[in-house]
């Protein structure tokens, strides 16, 4: 299946995001993905929740997953989660 074809599901505003998430994961991933995106979708309608709430947290729940552990220190370290000293990290 195509991959647009597979993402006509997301909302509209979710298009760009899904571009994002898509590159940054293998095909593997990528298809995984969107299925935890529908099944989330399904389950946001049957309890009543917010569906485009739901296919966001699905849509970003695997962003990371594949990224190094240099790449993850590197993004703690920019958003103030952690501290960086002497090329390794601590608390913060």
């Amino acid at each position: 299946m195509e991959t647009a074809d597979e993402m006509r599901f997301l909302p509209p505003e979710l298009a760009t995001a899904a571009v994002a998430v898509q590159a940054n994961l293998k095909e593997k991933r990528w298809h995984h993905t969107l299925c935890v995106c529908r099944q989330a979708a399904a389950l946001a309608q049957l309890h009543g929740a917010d569906e485009r709430k739901a296919v966001t947290a699905a849509l970003f729940h695997d962003f990371l997953k594949e990224s190094s552990e240099s790449q993850l220190l590197q993004i703690y370290a920019d958003n103030a989660i952690i501290k960086r000293t002497h090329g390794g990290a601590e608390n913060a």
